[in-house]
């Protein structure tokens, strides 16, 4: 899709708010992408045992931290950032507790948390052109998500009637949205669609590439409005399949990450950090980055390198279409300013409590996709 360039004689960059609503929470006008006015000027990370970091982009060398609700002996496991149904901004973050699985904060400076009950444990959350997209476990009379316009109320959305969701061996895991009104997500073995931001789904695959392939991770490519899934197949390793945003019951055959003659592997259980932006995506993993390109459905490997990340034990990933900036095991951040080429060390030993510094999911307050 592409971006607006003008409108009535002022350049995208200039263009504050439209009818009072800033740039920031428009994802499209008339059906034209509005491109992020500026890149982030606050990142947050969320820790093990319930700890929040947050840091101005002005100094990501300075970050202060806090307890969500007290320590716990819980782990955050995904954040995002977006509004609360008024145009005021809102984080929040996701775990697998018995209760309160969604935090959420409006002014991160002020330390200040809300969030909502539900009766699922939570791993993903997503938020597309307003709305809120929440889920995790799948189990037996539970086949469902939520859905939330203000990030407090949550709307249940009855998965139960997709085909094979009901036997999915695991949870779901990721989401990705067009920030318009597409959102996919993935479970082990299945893929699922919806055009109504999470109101209604339907499947897009039902079997990733055979029963030997496990898929948990899927992004969306801005600039060139397609939906790319990450999987392993067996021992072949990494492998990706694409489908145009246009049609998400069509997508390529797979194709292996292969780059320089050398072939990337992440096992079934591997903890990817992934992140998009324009028509570029990154996967790091363990001490090692990958960088894509995508034209049309076809993927391009860049650099590969192995073992060369800062900082070993990275957990996720998060970019403002400037920055990309990859969280670690033991406190560490690491950054890229050439469009995840490569990476160097931002800080080391943050950490929310003592010996709390394994940091578990970063974000920050640009609306996605970039």
């Amino acid at each position: 899709m592409p971006d607006i360039s003008t409108m009535d004689g002022v350049a995208a960059a200039d263009i504050g708010s439209i009818d009072g609503v800033a740039k920031a929470n428009i994802s499209t006008l008339g059906g034209v992408s509005v491109p992020s006015a500026v890149a982030a000027t606050q990142w947050a990370v969320g820790f093990n045992d319930a700890g929040i970091g947050y840091a101005a982009s002005t100094d990501l060398t300075s970050w202060s931290t806090f307890y969500a609700i007290g320590s716990s002996s819980v782990d955050f496991v995904n954040s995002a950032y977006g509004t609360n149904g008024s145009g005021v901004e809102r984080w929040m973050w996701v775990w697998t507790r018995g209760a309160g699985e969604i935090i959420t904060i409006n002014d991160i400076t002020g330390e200040s948390t809300g969030g909502a009950n539900v009766d699922i444990k939570m791993r993903a959350v997503a938020y597309c052109n307003d709305t809120w997209i929440i889920g995790g476990e799948l189990k037996t009379g539970a086949q469902k998500l939520y859905t939330s316009t203000d990030g407090t109320s949550m709307t249940s959305r009855d998965l139960s009637g997709l085909a094979n969701i009901a036997d999915s061996p695991d949870d779901i895991y990721d989401f990705a949205h067009d920030g318009v009104g597409k959102v996919v997500f993935t479970t082990d073995e299945q893929v699922f669609y919806s055009t109504d931001k999470g109101a209604t789904w339907a499947a897009a695959l039902t079997d990733i590439e055979d029963s030997n392939s496990v898929g948990k991770s899927v992004l969306y490519i801005k600039d060139q409005d397609c939906f790319v899934l990450v999987y392993k197949q067996g021992s072949s390793g990494m492998k990706f399949r694409v489908a145009s945003a246009d049609d998400l019951t069509t997508w390529t055959s797979g194709v292996s990450a292969d780059a320089s003659g050398e072939s990337t592997s992440i096992s079934s259980l591997s903890k990817k950090a992934m992140a998009a932006a324009g028509s570029t995506f990154v996967i790091c993993y363990a001490q090692s980055h990958q960088r894509f390109t995508v034209s049309g459905t076809t993927i391009t490997p860049q650099s590969y390198t192995a073992g060369q990340l800062p900082h070993d034990g990275v957990n996720d990933i998060a970019t403002d279409g400037t920055s990309w900036i990859t969280c670690h095991n033991d406190g560490e951040l690491s950054i890229s300013t050439n469009d995840g080429a490569s990476f160097t060390s931002l800080h080391t030993g943050l950490q929310a409590g003592s010996g709390d510094d394994e940091i578990e999911t970063i974000t920050c307050n640009v609306i996605l996709p970039v």
